[in-house]
């Protein structure tokens, strides 16, 4: 290799580099977006959030972590179709972007699942920014052309403390306590039932045994 091509070898040298090192990148990031919605996966929940959460902690700021379950959209998905539950999925990434803010940061984590980062935010701050966007009691509405489809999903959220090693324990937390609220919900549910129906049964006629009053 002469004088004049050593250059030219160590200039393409650093520009395959470059390549490879931009290819690299977007496969990380193709791992932690979903690109039909721009919007993180739980790899880039994890990733991101542990950064956000780490720079909050050095700072002395709060970090809250909010998971949001949106279980009305498997049902407008089997009821509607596909094509409206992307659309009506589209909206409610929206309405969580601004929940985020520029600062935080909105995820989908399930299938109907989104959990929102919202740094430099305690509890109160959290709560007041989720009801100033979705109301109280909170609530999705989307014009479903012609009729209106309503949401109601559950949240809760967590602060971090200095304890906290990352924002996936605060996610494994408020999964948990969701969970048991549904329980509660399902339990209260088929108490309800119960009561309906034994209150539906029809009564015996006076004088007659059970059986012969059916």
């Amino acid at each position: 290799m002469n004088a004049t091509q050593a250059p030219i070898a160590a200039l393409l040298a650093v520009v395959l580099l470059v390549a490879v090192r931009f290819v690299l990148l977007r496969i990380a990031q193709a791992g932690r977006m979903d690109a039909g919605l721009s919007l993180y996966t739980q790899a880039g929940f994890d990733a991101r959030g542990d950064a956000l959460l780490e720079r909050c902690q050095d700072g002395g700021r709060p970090l809250t972590v909010v998971v949001f379950d949106f279980a009305d959209l498997l049902e407008v998905r089997a009821i509607y179709g596909q094509e409206l539950a992307r659309k009506l999925t589209r909206f409610v990434v929206g309405q969580l972007g601004i929940v985020a803010g520029h600062r935080g940061f909105a995820a989908r984590t399930g299938p109907a699942e989104f959990t929102v980062v919202l740094p430099r935010m305690g509890r109160d701050k959290a709560v007041a920014r989720i009801r100033r966007v979705l109301g109280s009691p909170m609530r999705v509405e989307f014009d479903a052309g012609g009729s209106e489809i309503v949401m109601v999903p559950e949240f809760q959220l967590e602060t971090a403390d200095a304890c906290t090693m990352s924002v996936g324990e605060l996610q494994r937390e408020l999964r948990t306590e969701l969970a048991a609220l549904h329980a509660r919900e399902e339990r209260r549910h088929r108490q309800m039932q119960r009561e309906r129906e034994r209150h539906s049964r029809p009564m015996a006629l006076a004088g007659l045994p059970a059986a012969q009053a059916a």
